[in-house]
């Protein structure tokens, strides 16, 4: 008989254990919450000045701020589907709303990204996006998610 609370996750979680990036794409070290309604999520990204994506006028570039914001979405799902123990279903960013760009310059390497599910139907999900270094809002905006639901 095995202890299903030993295999609960725990939060924060890594992010390698629950999205499919890898390497240079993995832009996200940590899901930090998750709320209990699964409504909402945190994630923490760790950069360096030799990022893919960051410039040598140390400028961030646009889909650098998409891009967190889906891989937080995908860590959320990817935790819910721990909690729940079922398989995760391969996903595609489908399109970006309302995005606007605040700050692209770095002063800090710890950024935090925030995301809540504002619509979901089917294999469709959108979720509106924040991205943060310090108190600075960096980026914000919205984007559609698709997913193809498994069962266990």
């Amino acid at each position: 008989m095995t202890n299903k609370q030993a295999d609960i996750p725990k939060l924060p979680c890594p992010a390698d254990t629950l999205i499919p990036h890898d390497g240079v794409m993995q832009l996200i070290d940590c899901l930090q919450e998750r709320s209990e309604d699964r409504k909402t999520a945190v994630a923490t990204v760790s950069l360096t000045r030799e990022h893919l994506f960051i410039g040598a006028d140390n400028q961030i570039t646009c889909e650098f701020f998409i891009e967190i914001i889906a891989q937080t979405a995908a860590a959320a799902n990817g935790f819910d589907a721990l909690m729940d123990e079922r398989k995760t279903g391969p996903g595609f960013l489908v399109r970006v709303d309302d995005f606007s760009l605040f700050h692209h310059q770095l002063s800090d390497e710890q950024l935090r990204a925030k995301i809540e599910e504002i619509f979901v139907f089917n294999d469709m999900t959108i979720v509106k996006g924040e991205l943060f270094c310090g108190n600075n809002l960096l980026a914000s905006g919205r984007i559609q998610v698709w997913e193809e639901q498994k069962q266990q």
